[in-house]
């Protein structure tokens, strides 16, 4: 997906997308459902910002199709028979995305052992290769759609007062990203050369460095801890304890057995809960539902170290660790109350 990365790094703006690029291209060959996750999540992400940017309306509950759809017309094209053919095809390619994703997943709606084994082999390389690029293409349209509609114009007074040392942390992703340039005996950071030789290329970048993080403002309130401690059942004691306490259920989300996970509302802040936490995928696929229903708050479990806590650090960079309290005397039930009323003040604390 060279043409869409090199397309991530000309408009920086989007370069937060370039986790879900890296993603796809880990996975084609090991489980080419995760690979088809990320490029539907691709997808909508980048048909939202455009309707954000357009403003345009969205559903909170809106299907990619209709994502891709209302960011097509967002971009002004005409209403007639050719443009509804062309939007309609876009968007019938990311749901198609969804759909097998939904069919070859592991973890979609639950699969057998054998059916494990065998989901990769459902799709052949050929078709594979087929849909990656028409992810990327429909990608690379859309952007530079948008951007030659809207490009960023930095901010003049944010030029005028922007001091280099004050921008550490987009300096530090920048020289990540190219590293220092040398000159002889003399070597300077990427970020130090662009900032004084293009003051407002600078600005620009920073400005799009800035709308990332912006974007990441899922709260994660996780419930730490090894497994087999308690974490879900004090989970499914704080679901109980919220729809008895002014927390109202959203329709249609409520989902699973052992494991459960929900939206429910208070304030207008939708908040998603899931008791699960001890494996990657699973977490990472309800933490992916909650952002898509645009969730302000998510309750979930984790493990002490490891894996789900990096899925926690890719969605959000605001995250409370409540460590999970564990008895030594028999009373686990006990504590298992506590945790739960700590995590309800938490909750309550940001509602």
């Amino acid at each position: 997906m060279e043409k869409l990365k090199n397309l991530l790094q000309e408009y920086g703006r989007w370069q937060g997308l370039s986790i879900y690029v890296e993603r796809i291209e880990a996975h084609i060959e090991s489980d080419f459902s995760h690979s088809l996750e990320n490029a539907k999540a691709l997808l909508e992400s980048i048909g939202k910002e455009i309707c954000k940017i357009r403003g345009a309306e969205l559903n909170s509950t809106a299907s990619i199709n209709s994502i891709l759809r209302n960011a097509f017309s967002s971009l002004g094209y005409t209403n007639s028979d050719l443009v509804n053919q062309i939007s309609s095809a876009l968007a019938t390619i990311g749901q198609q995305v969804g759909n097998l994703r939904n069919e070859i997943g592991a973890t979609s709606h639950g699969r057998s052992l054998e059916e494990i084994r065998e989901r990769n082999n459902k799709v052949d390389a050929l078709t594979k290769e087929f849909l990656i690029d028409s992810v990327e293409i429909v990608s690379a349209f859309l952007i530079r759609s948008i951007e030659n509609e809207n490009p960023r114009i930095p901010s003049t007074t944010l030029m005028g007062t922007l001091e280099y040392t004050s921008c550490e942390d987009f300096n530090e992703s920048w020289d990540e990203s190219f590293g220092e340039f040398s000159m002889g005996d003399y070597s300077y950071p990427a970020s130090e050369v662009l900032f004084h030789v293009d003051n407002q290329a600078y600005a620009t970048e920073y400005n799009g460095f800035k709308e990332t993080l912006g974007d990441n403002t899922m709260k994660i309130i996780a419930l730490r801890g090894k497994s087999n401690i308690g974490k879900t059942t004090t989970i499914r004691n704080l679901y109980d304890i919220m729809l008895s306490d002014g927390f109202a259920q959203e329709p249609g989300s409520f989902g699973g057995r052992t494991d459960i996970y929900d939206i429910v509302t208070k304030n207008n802040v939708l908040i998603g809960i899931t008791s699960s936490g001890d494996t990657e995928d699973v977490l990472n696929s309800r933490l992916e539902m909650f952002n898509e229903r645009e969730c302000g708050i998510v309750i979930c479990a984790c493990r002490t170290r490891g894996g789900t806590n990096e899925i926690l650090d890719e969605y959000s960079d605001d995250i409370n660790f409540i460590e999970k309290k564990i008895a030594e005397d028999g009373t686990q039930e006990e504590l298992n109350r506590e945790d739960a009323e700590l995590l309800l003040e938490t909750v309550n604390e940001l509602v």
